[in-house]
């Protein structure tokens, strides 16, 4: 299998249980703040979304921006955030499916003072949701609901 599908199904995994947790919080509930300088559950939803076009922008094109313009008053609905989590993770799917083997390995400046290979600025987007995902767990604890599963072995 190729790394980049094999990457798809590895985020997949990760993705999911996002949108379980996104799923799991009454709608009323979105703009709950763990503590009053924190994002909000709507806010850390999008900041998934964001980061996550920026690392493949970054990693295939330079374009290093993390704030896309995903914010609330564009996304007020639970219903959109959700929807959003799945077309962009589509999309994203097949910018990665595309990605060519020698592409892959390229090193690349970074805007966190390293260099790295494009496969490793991969790793680190699926790493930076599934951090966010405790966070968004610990928002739903928060609010007296009990975290879906956060262990998805689906299409493995």
């Amino acid at each position: 299998m190729r790394f980049q599908d094999s990457f798809v199904l590895s985020w997949g995994t990760v993705r999911r249980p996002t949108i379980r947790i996104a799923e799991a919080m009454p709608e009323d509930r979105y703009d709950f703040r763990i503590t009053p300088e924190a994002r909000s559950f709507k806010e850390l939803l999008l900041h998934i979304v964001s980061a996550e076009q920026g690392f493949l922008d970054g990693a295939l094109e330079g374009r290093w921006e993390f704030d896309r313009g995903l914010t609330p008053d564009k996304f007020p609905t639970k219903e959109s955030i959700i929807n959003l989590l799945r077309t962009s993770f589509e999309r994203s799917s097949s910018r990665i499916k595309a990605i060519d083997d020698n592409t892959l390995v390229k090193v690349i400046e970074t805007p966190f003072r390293r260099r790295a290979q494009i496969k490793a600025i991969l790793w680190a987007m699926r790493d930076h949701e599934n951090n966010h995902n405790g966070y968004l767990s610990a928002y739903l604890r928060a609010n007296g609901i009990k975290p879906p599963m956060s262990i998805d072995l689906h299409n493995h």
